[in-house]
């Protein structure tokens, strides 16, 4: 593994992980792969840097592909805090590490919390970003919009995720992850999961546990500063997904002005990893007519 301090960067083999050391301390472990410019591929909640294998390989012909571990994910080893980190807190680690590898202004592609990530970046740091694909970020707050939006949000959070906080506080750990996926994706999905999905999750559990175990449901992010991005961006949806998740989605579109949508066939909440061909040739395909 090669270890990155901040202000250097030693040469890598492609596809070696990677550790980047923080000003602060903190560590995030990144795989790049390919040469161009840099797309870099932000996980969700139960994701991490090694998420993103299938994306690696297929951008690594064309750019230069960057997947990171957010602060609280796989394999970093960083201190485990009283709450949840920030949106505000996340996108200052996505700075400093762009700055440590050099990329320059970046296209951000994200999925599900890594996508509100995303946002929260763009918001802070625009002159960074050079496009945005967003796969399902949870808006939860924005589909409340509309009175359906506003109990398909109570359900989520009467059948999902007050349960799931009751099933950390117990200790029942994979309990709680099937709540979640199954709630997520709108339907029983968590069992018939590949094992190496599963264990994916696994091994993140301690950035959902403080997710959940927040006083807030999810972040939300102010409508008025995001209609004020300039960035083309791409809004994908899974074609299996949740009407929560695709409510929340209609109203970023609704508000973002250089968006267009793509929906991936045979894919539901994380597309990228449901049906990484399809996703990849959207991506790739957006990429390329900028």
């Amino acid at each position: 593994m090669t270890s990155i301090e901040l202000g250097r960067r030693p040469a890598a083999k492609a596809g070696t992980m990677c550790q980047a050391r923080l000003a602060g301390g903190s560590e995030l472990h990144h795989i790049e792969m390919g040469r161009g410019p840099a797309v870099v591929f932000m996980h969700g909640g139960m994701g991490d840097c090694r998420s993103w294998g299938h994306q690696l390989h297929s951008f690594a012909c064309e750019c230069r592909a960057v997947a990171y571990s957010r602060r609280l994910h796989s394999p970093n080893r960083n201190r485990i805090p009283a709450v949840h980190p920030s949106l505000h807190e996340e996108a200052g680690d996505l700075e400093t590490l762009l700055k440590v590898l050099h990329t320059g202004p970046a296209h951000l592609v994200a999925t599900s919390y890594g996508a509100l990530v995303a946002l929260a970046f763009a918001l802070r740091f625009p002159l960074q970003v050079r496009s945005l694909v967003l796969a399902e970020p949870p808006l939860h707050h924005w589909a409340c919009a509309t009175l359906r939006g506003k109990r398909l949000l109570g359900q989520f959070m009467g059948r999902c995720w007050t349960p799931a906080r009751r099933a950390f506080d117990e200790g029942n750990d994979d309990e709680a992850l099937r709540l979640l996926t199954d709630g997520m994706w709108g339907r029983p999905v968590y069992d018939s999961m590949p094992l190496a999905r599963r264990q994916i999750a696994s091994r993140n559990i301690a950035a959902m546990r403080l997710l959940v175990r927040g006083a807030d449901t999810l972040p939300d992010l102010p409508r008025d500063a995001v209609a004020a991005l300039k960035m083309p961006a791409l809004l994908v949806q899974g074609a299996c997904t949740s009407e929560l998740h695709r409510r929340g989605l209609e109203e970023l579109a609704a508000v973002l002005p250089n968006a267009r949508r793509t929906v991936i066939e045979n894919a539901g909440h994380a597309c990228a990893a449901e049906n990484p061909i399809a996703f990849d040739a959207a991506v790739l395909s957006f990429l390329r007519a900028l």
